[in-house]
């Protein structure tokens, strides 16, 4: 059996309230005033303005883990927990001056996950980038759940000495193909269709070598649009691109627009072209502390498990939660050696809620005491399994368990169940 969980947590977001799990990055080092941590190379200055975790957490039982104490009740195994986690972390390029902010092409970055072992970042344009600043998403989507911090964020920031928007008007009036070339970027209008209110055309892009290109409209892959008579700009209904090899210096567009009243002028592309030397510039950034993990149980043959019955990672902890007492005893006087079972099932989930299963040690007397139990009203039973060779042999109380009891968990207070009388067989 497998159960999943999920969750996502963000930190150094704006907006709605981020809850608890804002709480790492407060404060952190190279924060700034109205901003997250941020790194400085040549006066380009990189923020980070948001890191979002998703986590998912699996926890498998495997076939027959868990010793069956009678033909009703299998205590819970703690099972062997799972999982990973992806991250998102949301950036910003602020350049030193307004107009140098189309020269950053793209930024490259790694994290270290532990010592000598990098991290290494997929990077995405956003939509929301401004005229402030280049907003980019660095995703790593495959991140061990251990990991809480990042270390040693570092990257290069990829800089053009040169940039520049270019427009070319393509006139569909005409024999077509049709080309217009501004500063090396060359666009072709290769043919054209008209049916009815649709118009389909094909559109070649070239670029001279060692020079980039980008289309600031994310609704016209291409920089594609289309311009009627009356200077209507109409965004594409339908595109297709083809592929683009590395080293590649032009790419063909198939664009269709839909709903097209009255008589097209031309096709306009828009694009930022950058050009001269790339460079390379090195940045660093502070740690980072992730908002929030959860965190794998020890494997169930480490010496270092946490002996306590009930610990942080179980479902039924509470940090400061309530004590529930419960003892087991023979009309003999004589208990032999065994353990106590404790069958927890929360009233607030409904009558179909599951049953917890706690193995308990008695002490002489008979006694168990469970502590921080989360707050709340139970249904709770208890069964007792003597070790075998243990002594004289104990009758199950009817049902494989005792009788089912409501109990209420106060945080800080003790409750406790009826005992559990067993007879000795006959």
């Amino acid at each position: 059996m497998t159960f999943c969980k999920s969750r996502r947590n963000s930190v150094w977001g704006s907006g709605a309230a981020l809850g608890a799990a804002t709480l790492a990055l407060v404060g952190a080092v190279g924060a700034a005033p109205g901003g997250g941590p941020q790194g400085a190379a040549e006066g380009y200055r990189i923020v980070v303005e948001r890191v979002q975790q998703s986590e998912s957490l699996t926890l498998d039982f495997a076939p027959g883990e868990g010793r069956e104490v009678s033909p009703f009740v299998r205590p819970n195994s703690p099972g062997r927990r799972s999982g990973r986690h992806s991250l998102q972390v949301a950036v910003a390029i602020h350049p030193p001056q307004p107009e140098l902010l189309g020269h950053v092409e793209r930024l490259e970055a790694e994290a270290l996950a532990a010592p000598g072992v990098p991290l290494k970042f997929s990077v995405y344009p956003t939509d929301d980038a401004g005229r402030d600043a280049k907003r980019l998403q660095l995703v790593a989507p495959d991140v061990p759940l251990q990991l809480t911090r990042l270390r040693g964020i570092r990257g290069e920031l990829l800089v053009y000495p040169r940039a520049r928007m270019v427009r070319l008007d393509l006139p569909l009036k005409g024999p077509l193909p049709v080309s217009r070339e501004v500063d090396g970027l060359k666009a072709t209008v290769t043919q054209s269709k008209v049916t009815g209110e649709l118009l389909s055309a094909g559109v070649q892009i070239q670029w001279p070598a060692g020079a980039s290109v980008t289309y600031p409209n994310s609704e016209a892959p291409g920089g594609v649009q289309l311009v009627t008579a009356s200077g209507q700009l109409i965004t594409p209904s339908g595109t297709s691109a083809s592929f683009v090899p590395a080293g590649a210096l032009s790419r063909q567009f198939g664009v269709s627009f839909s709903g097209v009243k009255e008589a097209p002028a031309a096709i306009r592309v828009d694009a930022l072209l950058r050009s001269g030397t790339m460079r390379r510039i090195p940045f660093t950034l502070p740690d980072l502390e992730l908002p929030d993990q959860i965190r794998t149980a020890p494997d169930s043959n480490d010496s270092s498990d946490d002996p306590r019955p009930l610990g942080p990672g179980h479902p039924l902890y509470a940090a400061g939660g309530g004590i529930l007492t419960a003892s087991v005893s023979s009309s003999s006087g004589k208990l032999p050696a065994g353990t106590l079972l404790l069958g927890l099932s929360r009233l607030d989930e409904g009558p179909g809620a599951g049953w917890s299963w706690i193995e308990l040690s008695p002490d002489t007397a008979g006694k168990v005491e469970l502590r921080s139990l989360a707050p709340g009203r139970y249904r709770a039973r208890l069964l007792w399994t003597a070790e075998s060779g243990a002594g004289e042999s104990l009758a199950q109380p009817t049902g494989g368990a005792g009788p089912t009891q409501e109990i209420e968990i106060i945080a800080g207070r003790a409750a406790a169940t009826a005992p559990l009388k067993l007879e000795p067989n006959r």
